[in-house]
């Protein structure tokens, strides 16, 4: 596994271990903040922070990506180029993490595309780093490699010896995966020397020099690195160098015979492996328990969506059926005013004809003129 401590420091972005509540809570006054900002830079900046926070988790990482996009979105729309290559390098960061390796390339790549453009010599260095790295666990070690050396060309224009002895490693480790022992050793010795002088020690680079060293079959020198690997391993409390050391030493004794050596290192590995599992299936509950919720939260949205629509529906029913009934009282009322106003005129016309019988029944002998009038 490559070592990433160094190249993601550059960038903000540290493989953080699980502090949910903690994070949670942070991330909770976080997205406070981000509502009172004015300016689209500050927001920027404030959604790249939620989503590592997220990332800190090692369980939210559909979070982490969101808002790290987001920041993307907002640094791209206001042409903030040093937030857009901070944003897709995280998002590179967030893919490798969850093994996508691919997508994870995708993403570096963009984001040296902007470092390219602005300059940053020493960003540039850490992202042709982390697409080797990629492209290592893809198991294409050449391309690894010609990554690893363009890495190694700028570390060394800008005279960082910590970034020049991780770039050494890191060739050094992928020579090994190809079984180029002597190119291995070669490398690995140029990062153990360039660090020498630097307070910068990581147990990977004695790790991966014992194994190189097993490989050629010199044993003793082998044993001496491994154990240097695990004291430094010790001290970090990095469990999974921890066991990979233990490994390694055990079966260094076992081959020389010294199998209670042997068996107590073996013993040592696997107590770390299991405390590595066991952390490793506790984020799986995590995992599972927050898909649980959010299936849940996800069925009472849907329920409650489903109510709304009924109702939305059932309001509009009432809507039209109060309509009709208004337009139907003001037919009504219109019908009766006719009808009346109907009848107004039939009685006056009857009322005429009744008045001029009775006038013609009290004058017989009048003219029909004289009935007019």
């Amino acid at each position: 596994m490559m070592y990433f401590s160094k190249i993601l420091t550059v960038l903000l972005f540290v493989l953080g271990t699980s502090l949910f509540g903690q994070e949670l809570t942070i991330i909770d006054s976080l997205q406070r903040q981000v509502k009172l900002e004015k300016t689209s830079e500050a927001k920027a900046k404030l959604y790249n922070t939620i989503g590592f926070e997220y990332y800190k988790t090692q369980i939210y990482f559909d979070s982490a990506f969101f808002y790290t996009e987001k920041a993307y979105e907002i640094a791209k729309d206001h042409n903030l180029e040093g937030l857009q290559a901070h944003s897709l390098f995280n998002l590179g960061s967030i893919h490798s993490t969850i093994n996508e390796f691919e997508a994870s390339i995708s993403y570096y790549q963009k984001a040296r595309i902007v470092i390219e453009n602005l300059g940053l010599q020493g960003s540039l260095n850490s992202v042709l780093n982390n697409i080797g790295g990629a492209y290592f666990e893809l198991a294409q070690y050449d391309t690894a490699i010609s990554y690893y050396k363009q890495a190694l060309s700028i570390a060394k224009q800008l005279d960082d010896p910590e970034s020049i002895g991780v770039d050494y490693m890191n060739i050094g480790e992928a020579y090994l995966k190809k079984g180029q022992l002597d190119e291995s050793k070669k490398n690995l010795e140029l990062a153990l020397a360039t660090i020498e002088s630097i307070p910068f020690d990581p147990p990977t680079v004695h790790l991966f020099y014992a194994r190189t060293l097993q490989a050629l079959n010199e044993v003793e020198k082998a044993k001496d690195e491994g154990h240097k690997s695990l004291e430094l391993a010790e001290q970090e409390g990095d469990k999974y160098y921890i066991s990979e050391s233990s490994l390694l030493l055990s079966n260094l004794y076992e081959a020389q015979g010294d199998f209670e050596n042997a068996f107590q290192y073996h013993k040592q590995h696997v107590t770390n492996l299991n405390s590595l599992n066991l952390a490793k299936e506790m984020n799986e509950i995590e995992k599972l328990k927050l898909n649980f919720e959010l299936n849940k939260q996800q069925e009472t949205l849907a329920y409650l969506s489903q109510k709304n629509k009924y109702l939305n529906i059932i309001f509009v029913l009432i809507g039209v059926g109060l309509l009709l009934l208004v337009v139907l009282i003001f037919r009504q009322r219109k019908i009766v005013r006719m009808t009346k106003n109907i009848h107004d005129i039939q009685k006056r016309l009857v009322g005429n004809e009744l008045d001029e019988r009775e006038w013609r029944a009290e004058n017989p002998n009048a003219s029909s003129f004289d009935a007019s009038l």
